[in-house]
C-alpha cells in the first residue's frame, strides 16, 4: 500500500484538525518499556482540551507531556495495545497534572502501523457534571438523605434551592471553601460571598431563572475563606418539574473557572511585553504573508524598520519586500525558494531608503505557518562597509543632526516630566494618611484617628475601636501572629514592624504595614502601645505582578538565537538566557548576580587586563546611550576567547537608568580563524 501525497496528506490532517476530540498518535520506540512512547502527532483539538500547543509537544515523550500519566498506568495499556494491535476503550477518566487542567476524559485507543497507537478521547466534564447531578436527583427522589449523603462526598461545589430561590441545601465542600456554617449559607446568606460588582448581574440571572423556570448560568467571583482571594466561578442550575412543568426544586453547581478566566489577560499582558521586545531590537525585523507564492504586504515592523527606510508606519504597511529591494539586488523569488527549500536561510540583499540610499544587508528568513497561512520571518542587518568619503560624512552629520534634535526634545520632554512628577509627588506627600492608634493596656482603652477607619473601611459611628475589633478583622494566622508580636512587644518595651493580611467588611482582603512601640511608665514597664497601620495593596500587588511579568519575559528572552542578559546598576547579572548560557559556557547560576564584568568581560583579546571604567557595556549605564561593538571577546568558562560583537542598550524605570541589556552574537569568521 503507498502512502499519501503531501496533499492528501495535508487534507487529512486538515481534517483531524476540524475534529471537535482531540486526536494524538504516539510511537513506541521501545516495544518493552511503555516509557518510550513519543508524540508523532496531535490534532487542533487536543491543543484545545489539554491547553498545550501540540506543535512545541511533537516529539516529548508521553511521560513529559502529561507527568501524572504514569501513575494511572494507561502508557502501559497504551503500550499494551501497540504490542497486540487489540483496540481498546478506557471509558471516562479523570485526570489533572501540573500542565494539564482537571477534567473528565472519555478515552480510546487505537493500533497503528510503525509500532505506533491513536488515542482519541474527548471532554467530558459537562456531561459527567450533569450524569452526577441526574444521578443526585435520582437519590433525592428516593430520599433526601441519599442525597446529601453522595453531595457529601464530591469534590464539586453543590446545592438545591427552593422554587423561591431560597438554598434549602449546601455540601461540605461549599462549607469548608467558604468556611462558613450551613445557617450561613442557607436562605439568602450565600450572596455574602459573592463578590459586590457581580452581585447585581448574579441576582437579576437568577430571578429570571426563577420566574422563567429556564436554566441558570453565569459567571461571578466568590471570595475563598483559605486566603480570602475572589476567584472566578461558573454557576450553573436546572430545575427539577413535576407532571404539571411546575419547578419542584434547583439543583446546582459552583465551578472554579478562575484559571481561564485569567488567561486571557495573561495573553495580552504577555503580547505587549513581546511586542516591547520585539521594537527594541536594533536589527530591522520584518513579517511578511505569502499570497500565492508571492510576498503580500508587510504585516509587522519594528521601529529600526521605520528609521532605516524612513517611511511612515501607514506607508510601509502597503509596502511588500520587493519594494523595499534596490535595482540589481538578487531577486525576492530566489530567495523565497531557499526558504520553501530549506524552512529557514542567510542570504545578502541590498535594500533602499525612501530617500534612495542603498543599503547592504543580512537577512535571516524563517518560514511559519500560522493557522492556514505561511509567513515569513526576516531579521534584516545592515551590513555595509563605512569608506571615509564626502557622501559618508554628509549622512554621519546628517544623522547626529537628526539625533542631537532627537535627544533635545527628548531632554526637554524629559524635563517636562520630571517637573510634573516632582508635582504629582508633592500632592501625593500632600495627600497621603497613614491611620494612627494607640492603646492604654491598663484601661483597655483605644483611640484611632479618623484615617485608620478609612484604612479598614470601617464607619467611627458604627464601630468602637478596640484591640479585640482589630484583630477580628484578621485572617487566624496572621491574628495570632499579630496579637503574638503585641504581647511580646509590651512585655519587653522593643518596637514592631511587621506586614499582614486584613480583610475589610465589605470582604476585600487589603495588606497592612503595621508599626508599633510600647508606651513606658514611670519604672520603664510597658502600659501600653502606639502605631501606625499603612495600606500597602497596590505594593503587594506590584511586587507579585513583577515576578509573573520577570517569568514571562524570561521565556521570550530564552527564545532568542542571540545571546542576552541583563544587569543593574552595580554591573551584577539581574537575568541571562539560554543562549548566553550556551554560547559562553557558564550556567545562569554561575551568571546571576555576580560582576558581569568579571566573569565574561575582564580582558582584551591579547590577555591584557580589561578595566571596567572603560567598558562600553558601563558607560551605557552611565550616560544613557547605546553603544554597539563589533570587535572584542567575551570569556568562556573554559577560559577561551569567545570573539563577539554586541549592543548594549539602557534600561529605563520611567526617566531613570536602572542598568542595561546586552545582546551579543558569536562572530563566526572570528571563530573560523581561531
Amino acid at each position: 500500500m503507498s502512502l499519501p501525497d503531501t496533499a492528501q496528506r495535508d487534507q487529512f490532517r486538515a481534517l483531524l484538525d476540524d475534529l471537535p476530540m482531540g486526536v494524538s498518535a504516539y510511537r513506541l520506540d521501545d516495544l518493552g518499556d511503555a516509557r518510550s512512547l513519543r508524540l508523532v502527532y496531535s490534532n487542533a483539538a487536543a491543543g484545545r482540551l489539554t491547553g498545550l500547543d501540540p506543535e512545541e509537544e511533537v516529539g516529548r515523550l508521553l511521560t513529559e507531556i502529561a507527568p501524572g500519566a504514569w501513575e494511572t498506568g494507561l502508557p502501559e495499556q497504551y503500550a499494551e495495545v501497540v504490542r497486540t494491535g487489540a483496540a481498546r476503550d478506557f471509558g471516562e477518566i479523570v485526570y489533572e497534572d501540573e500542565r494539564i487542567r482537571r477534567a473528565v476524559y472519555s478515552v480510546r485507543a487505537q493500533p497503528l502501523p510503525d509500532q505506533s497507537v491513536s488515542i482519541v478521547f474527548e471532554d467530558v466534564t459537562e456531561r459527567h457534571e450533569l450524569n452526577a447531578l441526574r444521578k443526585a436527583q435520582d437519590a433525592l427522589a428516593e430520599t433526601e438523605a441519599q442525597y446529601r449523603f453522595l453531595s457529601e462526598f464530591l469534590h464539586q461545589q453543590i446545592w438545591t434551592a427552593q422554587p423561591d430561590g431560597h438554598l434549602d441545601y449546601v455540601n461540605r465542600y461549599i462549607l469548608d471553601y467558604f468556611g462558613r456554617t450551613e445557617e450561613e449559607m442557607i436562605g439568602a446568606g450565600w450572596q455574602d460571598v459573592v463578590h459586590a460588582d457581580d452581585l447585581p448581574t448574579v441576582v437579576s440571572q437568577w430571578t429570571h431563572s426563577l420566574e422563567t423556570g429556564e436554566p441558570y448560568e453565569v459567571e461571578f467571583r466568590l471570595r475563598r475563606a483559605a486566603d480570602g482571594d475572589f476567584r472566578w466561578h461558573l454557576g450553573r442550575a436546572h430545575a427539577l418539574k413535576d407532571d404539571e412543568g411546575q419547578v419542584a426544586k434547583w439543583f446546582g453547581t459552583n465551578t472554579d473557572v478562575h484559571a481561564h478566566k485569567t488567561q486571557a489577560q495573561t495573553l495580552a499582558d504577555s503580547e505587549a511585553r513581546a511586542q516591547a521586545l520585539f521594537h527594541a531590537v536594533t536589527d530591522v525585523v520584518l513579517v511578511y504573508p505569502i499570497e500565492d507564492g508571492k510576498p503580500g504586504p508587510l504585516r509587522m515592523f519594528n521601529e529600526a524598520a521605520l528609521r532605516l527606510y524612513g517611511y511612515s508606519e501607514d506607508e510601509l504597511a502597503t509596502m511588500t519586500v520587493s519594494d523595499l529591494l534596490a535595482p540589481g539586488a538578487p531577486s525576492v523569488d530566489t530567495a523565497l525558494e531557499r526558504i520553501f527549500r530549506e524552512s529557514r536561510a542567510t542570504f545578502q540583499s541590498v535594500h533602499k531608503t525612501r530617500e534612495g540610499r542603498r543599503v547592504s544587508m543580512e537577512t535571516n528568513a524563517r518560514l511559519l505557518e500560522l493557522g492556514d497561512q505561511l509567513y515569513v520571518f526576516a531579521v534584516c542587518r545592515d551590513v555595509t562597509e563605512r569608506r571615509e568619503s564626502e557622501r559618508e560624512i554628509l549622512r554621519l552629520n546628517l544623522q547626529l543632526e537628526q539625533r542631537v534634535a532627537e535627544r533635545t526634545e527628548r531632554l526637554e520632554h524629559l524635563t517636562e516630566t520630571l517637573a510634573e512628577r516632582e508635582r504629582q509627588l508633592l500632592n501625593a506627600q500632600q495627600l497621603a494618611r497613614v491611620g494612627s492608634w494607640s492603646w492604654n493596656a491598663q484601661t483597655d482603652q483605644v483611640e484611632w484617628s479618623e484615617v485608620l477607619y478609612d484604612v479598614l473601611g470601617l464607619a467611627p459611628d458604627d464601630f468602637e475601636p478596640s484591640l479585640e475589633g482589630y484583630l477580628a478583622l484578621l485572617p487566624e494566622e496572621d491574628r495570632e501572629h499579630l496579637g503574638g508580636i503585641v504581647q511580646a512587644a509590651l512585655q519587653t518595651g522593643e518596637p514592631y514592624a511587621l506586614e499582614h493580611r486584613l480583610v475589610r467588611p465589605d470582604g476585600s482582603l487589603r495588606h497592612i504595614s503595621s508599626r508599633g512601640e510600647a508606651i513606658l511608665g514611670e519604672e520603664g514597664e510597658g502600659i501600653g502601645l502606639r502605631g501606625i497601620a499603612q495600606d500597602v495593596s497596590e505594593r503587594v500587588e506590584a511586587e507579585r505582578e513583577l515576578r509573573r511579568t520577570h517569568m514571562q519575559l524570561q521565556l521570550i528572552v530564552d527564545s532568542a538565537a542571540d545571546g542576552i542578559y541583563g544587569l543593574d546598576l552595580r554591573g551584577h547579572t539581574t537575568f541571562v538566557n539560554a543562549a548566553a548560557v550556551n554560547l559562553t559556557g557558564w550556567s545562569a547560576e554561575e551568571m546571576l548576580d555576580r560582576p558581569q564584568h568579571d566573569v565574561i568581560h575582564h580582558h582584551y583579546p591579547d590577555g591584557s587586563a580589561y578595566p571596567r571604567e572603560v567598558c562600553p557595556i558601563y558607560q551605557v549605564m552611565q550616560d544613557g546611550e547605546a553603544r554597539q561593538v563589533k570587535d572584542e571577546v567575551f570569556w568562556r568558562k573554559d577560559g577561551t576567547a569567545l570573539p563577539v560583537q554586541y549592543t548594549s542598550a539602557p534600561l529605563f524605570d520611567g526617566d531613570t537608568i536602572v542598568g542595561a541589556v546586552v545582546v551579543f552574537r558569536a562572530r563566526e569568521h572570528d571563530e573560523a580563524d581561531a
